[in-house]
């Protein structure tokens, strides 16, 4: 699969992809923002980097019978109205959701239409995983969003 189709099949459409890598039948596709200037998470303005957090990886739709991960290392930003924060990361609605939108949308989709039981196993996810993704697609924020460093 090209890197076009694979970007539009992951939702990664404002990304790169630098790499791909599988292990146990799981995919990681390594990936990062177009623009090298992050972006503030909070107001979205673009700014520079103070430093890099660890590889993080973001779940990503299954395609076929394997799972789909996104590894990136996002960077820190300083905003002057908000601190250090992580970057926005393009394909997750924060950088602590460890879900790309992509896959957080199917899942709430799921979990409306088939109820509590069907939904985890179809996504291979727990039910814990499910009421997340069900309260970012409502707009609830959870604990641990926004993006600030422990």
């Amino acid at each position: 699969m090209d890197d076009r189709m694979l970007k539009k099949a992951l939702g990664l459409e404002g990304a790169v992809v630098t790499g791909r890598s599988e292990s146990g039948g799981d995919v990681v596709v390594d990936a990062g923002p177009r623009s090298r200037a992050p972006r503030r998470p909070a107001c979205g303005r673009r700014c520079g980097a103070c430093g890099t957090m660890p590889p993080g990886l973001w779940r990503a739709p299954d395609l076929g019978l394997s799972r789909r991960f996104v590894r990136y290392a996002p960077a820190r930003v300083e905003c002057p109205g908000h601190g250090v924060r992580v970057e926005a990361v393009p394909w997750a609605r924060c950088a602590a959701s460890r879900m790309a939108s992509a896959f957080g949308g199917r899942l709430a989709w799921c979990a409306a239409q088939m109820g509590e039981e069907a939904a985890p196993g179809l996504m291979r996810v727990f039910w814990r995983t499910v009421g997340s993704a069900c309260g970012r697609a409502c707009g609830e924020p959870l604990e641990g969003e926004g993006g600030s460093l422990p």
